[in-house]
């Protein structure tokens, strides 16, 4: 792992989603780019008297944006990470996909705090449908500073969860416990099936012991996966994310959507 992006929301290195993209910058002497986005307001929606007052407020921000790079580089500094400090206008999603290109993972902390913050199609769930590359979710009231010692693997043999598990390759190859839920293929028992993707041998390939339990609860997948959570102590949820269409999982209720709105662990998902 050698370029992470994170976005930042707060120029506060004690925030969630700052302070756990740092941590992991330091633990893999990865160069961390910190991305701050100015949105801009659609002309179609401003009045157009109010289009030249929308540009004063936009171009202040993004002055006083640009003047927390020494912030961003004193804070870098004091973990010994190659820092760089980005400032942009436009809208967020497209910047944070486009600046996102090239990184190996994405770093989002999103409000859960805020019952109002959008699940599905706020920024968080946006860019991860737009970017290239996996994220990891950091809820604002995470208190986990160190993620991915013990990683609880959702594993349900889809194309999203595998990519969420070659994602975090690097962080399973030097977790201290890795367990994976074993769940059935939504597929499973279809014509035509692909076959399955045989996750153990590829991890015992790559060195990773773990444990391997069956899941198949009654009730909630996303209750019974945190519970499993909290059951082995661990410290980021390893999935697949919006498996179903974002409209499915919000109109029926769905794992990802849950997790994101009451997992207070990280979570590297991949869609």
């Amino acid at each position: 792992m050698q370029e992470i992006l994170v976005h930042v929301r707060q120029a506060d290195e004690q925030a969630a989603g700052v302070r756990v993209a740092l941590e992991m910058a330091e633990r893999f002497a990865a160069r961390l780019t910190g991305l701050y986005v100015v949105p801009m307001v659609p002309a179609a929606f401003v009045a157009p008297e109010a289009v030249a007052i929308q540009g004063q407020f936009m171009a202040r921000e993004l002055d006083e944006a640009r003047g927390r790079a020494d912030w961003w580089g004193e804070a870098c500094a004091r973990r010994g990470v190659d820092g760089e400090w980005l400032a942009l206008e436009g809208d967020p999603v497209d910047v944070i996909a486009h600046c996102a290109s090239l990184a190996d993972l994405v770093v989002m902390e999103r409000p859960q705090s805020d019952p109002s913050a959008p699940v599905g199609f706020g920024t968080v769930t946006r860019s991860l449908f737009a970017g290239a590359s996996p994220m990891l979710v950091v809820p604002d009231v995470c208190q986990v500073r160190a993620p991915g010692r013990r990683v609880l693997i959702a594993w349900n043999g889809s194309r999203e969860a595998a990519r969420a598990v070659r994602a975090a390759l690097p962080l399973l190859q030097r977790a201290d416990a890795v367990r994976v839920l074993m769940g059935a293929r939504r597929d499973e028992g279809l014509p035509m099936a692909p076959p399955a993707l045989a996750l153990r041998p590829w991890l015992e390939r790559r060195g990773i012991g773990a444990d391997y339990v069956d899941f198949a609860p009654a009730g909630k997948v996303g209750s019974a996966m945190l519970e499993a959570a909290g059951a082995c102590e661990a410290d980021m949820i390893v999935m697949g994310a919006w498996g179903r269409s974002r409209l499915a999982e919000l109109a029926l209720g769905g794992t990802t959507r849950y997790l994101f709105q009451n997992s207070s662990l990280p979570l590297l998902v991949a869609h």
